[in-house]
């Protein structure tokens, strides 16, 4: 570290930035992402910051011999993967330490990161609805998938919810934007910058059920997002009106493209089912996100409630993928043990199934429990 602090001040950024990414990242991040990471301008004030946050520069990518040498033996880089990381563990490890924190960036400079990153114009456009366009979009923006799929994670992980709210409610009251996250999640892959463009399908969003059409409250159960959840469905429809047009008016010194693509619809909210829409409980249920599944119920979302014939009901949801914290909380808010439905027919055969005994010993002791006191 002391090497690095020797050297210029832009090399300096350049490798608290580097080294930021890489120990924050949910998986291994390739050269060619973490150049684009490194490049970002994360918005820390929509209103008064000076970048416009349309684009990449492809110019200002750092050069990868450059990354190396600015942070000097702590990371390497496998050339024939593209795979860069740690040059061993105990960098990671001396990271974890308040003393290695105070080297990188907190977290909530990820997020913010990759909410810019979700700002840039072409997001504004929507999903690419077929292989060739999508392709298109993946090989130029390579950070892109790893975002569209990790971008809650760093947002709930950061504590600092508050901190980037308004980013958040810009990027999910854009109906394009939603949509092309959803294209670029449900045809994400772990090494998708290092895949030929037919070693996997394409999966087009208008015959997956599971993401099709999602709303805000969707992403907020799918990331976690506790404390954005809370604000926004204790807030008056007429207030949330208001908030929108506030946040849209804060774009007018960056982006006419971000701001005219924040809208609001009636049914944004909605806890209940629409159209052929999985609900926010299902997908909080599926996550295994306990606190904001409690702030959805506490808000009205009905607990038995499903719909979408590829989805099961929210208490089987759970069960199946082992998140004992959730069963419990369905359970207590009135799930019934017994509803019928779904890929594996009821909680106890889903969790049986799949080889949690925990939570199979819990279900059974609540159906007798429950047959003893109906």
């Amino acid at each position: 570290m002391s090497r690095i602090k020797r050297n210029p001040e832009d090399y300096e950024m350049i490798a608290k930035r580097a080294l930021s990414w890489i120990y924050y990242a949910k998986r291994p991040l390739y050269m060619i992402e973490l150049r684009e990471a490194i490049s970002i301008e994360p918005i820390v004030d929509i209103e008064n910051g000076d970048e416009d946050c349309a684009d990449l520069d492809p110019e200002s990518f750092t050069d990868p011999q450059l990354v190396l040498d600015c942070c000097g033996s702590l990371i390497l880089w496998e050339r024939g993967t593209d795979i860069v990381g740690f040059s061993h563990y105990t960098v990671s490890e001396f990271l974890d330490t308040a003393h290695g924190k105070a080297h990188i960036e907190p977290e909530v400079y990820i997020a913010r990161g990759c909410l810019t990153y979700l700002c840039f114009d072409v997001f504004s456009e929507g999903p690419c609805d077929s292989e060739d366009k999508f392709w298109m979009r993946v090989q130029k923006y390579r950070l892109a998938s790893y975002i569209a799929r990790f971008c809650g994670h760093h947002i709930s992980g950061s504590a600092s919810e508050e901190a980037v709210q308004n980013l958040v409610l810009s990027i999910l009251w854009s109906p394009s934007r939603r949509q092309a996250i959803c294209e670029l999640d449900e045809n994400y892959r772990d090494n998708l910058p290092a895949l030929s463009r037919y070693q996997f399908p394409f999966h087009n969003l208008g015959i997956h059920q599971f993401r099709f059409g999602w709303k805000p409250l969707h992403f907020l159960a799918a990331w976690n997002l506790v404390t954005v959840s809370e604000a926004i469905l204790s807030t008056s429809p007429s207030d949330v009106e208001d908030l929108f047009k506030l946040i849209s008016c804060k774009w007018r010194c960056r982006s006419s493209v971000m701001r005219s693509s924040i809208t609001s619809s009636p049914n944004d909210l909605r806890l209940d089912p629409i159209e052929c829409l999985v609900t926010p409980l299902q997908i909080a249920s599926i996550f295994g996100n306990v606190e904001v599944a409690r702030v959805l119920l506490s808000k009205g979302a009905g607990v038995d409630i499903s719909f979408g014939s590829l989805v099961d009901l929210p208490l089987i949801s759970a069960a199946s993928k082992g998140y004992e914290g959730m069963v419990k909380l369905l359970l207590e808010k009135g799930a019934e043990v017994n509803a019928q439905g779904g890929t594996y027919g009821n909680a106890l055969q889903a969790a049986a199934f799949r080889g949690h005994e925990e939570i199979v010993a819990l279900l059974q002791n609540w159906i007798t429990l429950t047959s003893f006191h109906p």
